[in-house]
Formats: C-alpha cells, sequence, structure tokens
C-alpha cells in the first residue's frame, strides 16, 4: 500500500499557480459545460490546462478572490507542499465589507464575456430568490 500524507492549510499567494492548476484540471472544458460555454473555442481533453487566456483568468480571479477580507481559502498539499486540491467561501458580510465582490476587469482571450455576464446573472438572481434582496451577503458562500 501506498500513504500519501496530506496537509490543509489557509491559502496564500504562492499557492495561486497549484489551485489554478487543479482547478483547471477539475473544470477542463471536455467535461465542464460553464468552462465550455465560457471559453468556446477551447476544445478536447486539457485544452484548458493549455490556453494562456483561461490560465490568466483564472489566476486573475483567483488571487483577488484570495485578497479579500471576507475570503476563506485553504489547500490541501502533500509531503512536498505541492498543492492537490483547495477550497474557497466568502464569510457572511459585516458593516464596511466590500460591497461586492471584486472582478476581474481585464479582456482575458477567448472568455465569452456575454456568457460570463449570464452566468453571474442567473447566480446572483438565485441568490437573491434563495436568501433575499441582499442575495448571499448573510450567508457562507462560493
Amino acid at each position: 500500500t501506498v500513504t500519501m500524507a496530506l496537509y490543509l492549510r489557509p491559502a496564500n499567494e504562492a499557492d495561486i499557480a497549484g489551485i489554478v492548476d487543479v482547478s483547471l484540471a477539475a473544470f477542463d472544458p471536455s467535461i465542464d459545460a460553464i468552462t465550455r460555454n465560457l471559453f468556446p473555442g477551447l476544445r478536447g481533453p486539457a485544452a484548458a490546462a493549455s490556453d494562456q487566456g483561461l490560465r490568466q483568468w483564472s489566476v486573475a480571479r483567483k488571487s483577488s478572490r484570495l485578497r479579500i477580507a471576507r475570503s476563506v481559502m485553504m489547500v490541501a498539499v502533500d509531503a512536498h507542499g505541492t498543492v492537490v486540491g483547495y477550497a474557497m467561501w466568502f464569510a457572511p458580510a459585516r458593516d464596511g465589507d466590500e460591497p461586492e465582490l471584486p472582478r476581474p476587469k481585464m479582456a482575458f482571450e477567448g472568455l465569452d464575456r456575454e456568457a460570463l455576464g449570464q452566468l453571474r446573472r442567473v447566480i446572483e438572481d438565485d441568490a437573491r430568490e434563495t436568501f433575499g434582496e441582499r442575495g448571499s451577503d448573510d450567508v457562507w458562500s462560493e
């Protein structure tokens, strides 16, 4: 038998590349409809891992989320410190917190901005319908 030790700890900026690697593997467009719709030009197995537009967008998105006060981001690392998993949440908003979660403002090659806007509207509408006018601001969310 092979035993593999994993360690959980809070994420930091140095973990972003590893977090993005895990995310790109988990949400490859060949198996994930959301990624396929956001980046419609990606095709074939492991297309996400080699696409620089998607990688840059993922790095910008994960970095911006890591920096906000409400963010709780954890990584699972192996004995060598390699990121093998991650999870992130946002704590309920308190007075003085950011009114809206930051989003990367740059354009990324291959990103379908209309599809991204539709996805955001669906998520925000669902949160308001489920939790009320403040959406997910008052609950733990992703």
